[in-house]
């Protein structure tokens, strides 16, 4: 089962993805089959949601979900790993290492 967050990052949905970053009421821990939070399907799909030319977007999609978590105060999520064991940051930096240093 996926969250209509989890359905926008896969849908490359940017526009989607910060409306619902913006909600309450959306989980942003909720872990999918494959134990995947939005967060961790948002580190290895955001690439594909912009052309090679836009990679402000990438970090502003990233950036994002990092503010909502914080003003969540969900900071504790950042840990959560997948079923395969990884947390978002080791599948950013994985899937994303030409962008990472400008992000921390």
């Amino acid at each position: 089962m996926q969250t209509p967050l989890h359905l926008a990052v896969l849908k490359r949905q940017p526009a989607v993805i910060k409306q619902l970053l913006g909600r309450a009421e959306v989980s942003l821990t909720f872990q999918d089959h494959l134990g995947n939070t939005p967060l961790h399907l948002a580190c290895t799909r955001v690439s594909p949601l912009i052309d090679n030319d836009d990679v402000d977007n990438h970090h502003d999609i990233i950036r994002s979900f990092l503010i909502a978590i914080r003003k969540r105060q969900l900071v504790n999520c950042l840990e959560l790993r997948n079923y395969d064991g990884k947390q978002w940051l080791s599948l950013f930096i994985y899937h994303n290492n030409n962008l990472i240093l400008s992000l921390l």
